[in-house]
């Protein structure tokens, strides 16, 4: 599996919890002059920038890889974003996904219930500081 297919399936289920959060997806993998948006979505009239990160397992959890440079370019992109869709307020969250990915076949199954498939998802808000 590349980590492309992983990424693919991490992303589906962090844009799954982000629903269950009744956040609704506008638009995945956006791709801008400063960078890629993993997930934009609106909740209210908050425009929500969630950049998903996983691992396979919670030894090293993902936020701990966030460097300093991604933390500005992820919050030079949520500005351009509420510029562009011309937000009231926006949001900025690190949606971690931790655990094994299930085989192929399980997938969709895996994304609907995470918890089932030994998988756990933590939402972190990310400040402006």
């Amino acid at each position: 599996m590349s980590r492309k297919e992983v990424g693919n399936f991490y992303e589906a289920v962090a844009a799954l919890n982000a629903r269950a959060r009744g956040i609704t997806i506008v638009k995945r993998n956006l791709f801008t002059h400063y960078g890629e948006i993993d997930i934009l979505g609106r909740k209210g009239n908050t425009l929500m920038v969630l950049e998903v990160r996983g691992r396979g397992s919670g030894k090293y959890p993902p936020h701990r890889f966030l460097s300093r440079q991604k933390l500005e370019r992820l919050r030079r992109l949520a500005s351009w974003a509420g510029a562009c869709y011309r937000a009231h307020a926006v949001k900025l969250e690190l949606v971690e996904v931790i655990g094994p990915r299930p085989r192929p076949e399980f997938e969709r199954l895996a994304a609907l219930a995470p918890g089932r498939f030994g998988l756990s998802v933590q939402v972190f808000p990310i400040g402006s500081d």
